[in-house]
């Protein structure tokens, strides 16, 4: 029997088990978001965040618990909601940094 038949009977008798929910990967969204926020988050100063911001910084820490919370308990509803609202909130920092970053420069 080759590897491909029996993957494909393993997968036949799993659609007869009873309540068989997808599988959700957790994992795979998160490191998909993580990688389109990659630059903002290598942006950002993580002190001057805390410090400057430390409401926004507050809020990325929550929603990034929030996200490990819904992992552990299964939860797939809001798990999509959530990570986009962390990757926005990061975006949001990464540009108050830059334009806090360029109103101090000095012309040269």
């Amino acid at each position: 029997m080759k590897v491909r038949d029996i993957i494909t009977a393993r997968q036949a008798e799993a659609d007869f088990l009873p309540n068989r929910q997808p599988i959700f990967h957790y994992h795979s969204l998160y490191q998909q978001q993580a990688e389109s926020i990659q630059a903002d988050c290598l942006s950002l100063d993580a002190n001057w965040l805390i410090e400057a911001h430390p409401a926004l910084w507050e809020e990325m820490r929550t929603l990034d618990e929030t996200l490990n919370l819904m992992e552990s308990a299964g939860s797939t509803e809001q798990y999509h909601a959530a990570l986009a609202q962390l990757a926005a909130t990061v975006r949001e920092a990464a540009k108050l940094y830059e334009n806090e970053r360029r109103a101090t420069e000095i012309p040269q």
